[in-house]
């Protein structure tokens, strides 16, 4: 990916704790960030928990919640247990400081577009439940028989 690439899309850019001006992506619909091996953002360090918070994009924009790390997670110098993240925004993470880039193209869904969504993810859920239910209430007959 090219630096113009890189501006482009939501990321966490390094400032102190790794190589300067790396950028994170923030490429998925939940990102991870802590100690653990399969960590989305993986920082090793004794300070950071294995799972220290998560970023995720909401129909309001990006937001963090810290996972009751240790030693906290901070925005913009100030202890968080859960925020909306905003372009320029400074996220403190044990040692590590990342700058926050939210380009103004990189939208979250629309409230029409989360809202079909949802409506296909309740289908879905309906559909995997009713066999389910179908399944218990018939052992339930076998049992009572």
């Amino acid at each position: 990916m090219s630096k113009g690439d890189a501006r482009e899309q939501p990321a966490l850019v390094v400032l102190h704790g790794g190589a300067a001006d790396t950028c994170r992506p923030l490429d998925r619909d939940v990102v991870t960030v802590g100690r653990a091996r399969g960590a989305d953002i993986g920082l090793d360090a004794p300070d950071v928990s294995s799972v220290h918070c998560v970023i995720w994009k909401s129909s309001i924009g990006y937001q963090i919640r810290d996972c009751g790390s240790r030693a906290g997670t901070k925005i913009n110098g100030d202890m968080i247990q859960e925020s909306v993240l905003h372009d320029g925004d400074v996220l403190q993470v044990g040692p590590f400081s990342f700058r926050v880039q939210l380009p103004a193209g990189a939208k979250v869904p629309s409230r029409e577009a989360r809202a079909k969504h949802l409506e296909h993810s309740r289908r879905n859920l309906v559909r995997l439940a009713l066999p389910l239910r179908q399944r218990l209430k018939d052992s339930h007959h076998l049992q009572g028989a």
